[in-house]
């Protein structure tokens, strides 16, 4: 399974129907995986010191998922997530906006896994 990593609008292609083809359905195209190359390539054993290679720049902060944010490796997950910011702007015909609640979000240190405790 190839991660994508960098879902966005600027990535997604409509193409027409040819007219040979039996089915006259559009086709939505998903184009730039050179990002999710490079980090398979780069990365087959992901190292959260890492994540400085690819900075946030390099992908549009909005689709990012909050582990992106994190600097922590994209998974499925961040590719669903993406996706559904894109289905959002699809159906609304705006981006969610950016708010200082998720700068301040992203800016903090994931939180810490523990054991779960028991009751007693």
């Amino acid at each position: 399974m190839i991660v994508h990593g960098d879902l966005k609008p600027e990535n997604c292609f409509c193409e027409e129907p040819m007219e040979d083809e039996s089915d006259d359905r559009p086709r939505v195209l998903v184009m730039g995986f050179g990002l999710a190359r490079a980090y398979r390539r780069a990365f087959p054993e992901w190292r959260p010191e890492l994540a400085e290679v690819f900075e946030p720049s390099t992908v549009f902060p909005v689709y990012m998922s909050p582990e992106q944010v994190a600097g922590e490796q994209p998974t499925v997950r961040s590719d669903i997530y993406a996706l559904g910011v894109l289905m959002i702007h699809l159906l609304t015909g705006h981006r969610p906006r950016a708010t200082g609640r998720r700068r301040r979000w992203s800016a903090r240190a994931p939180p810490a896994r523990t054991a779960p405790t028991r009751a007693s």
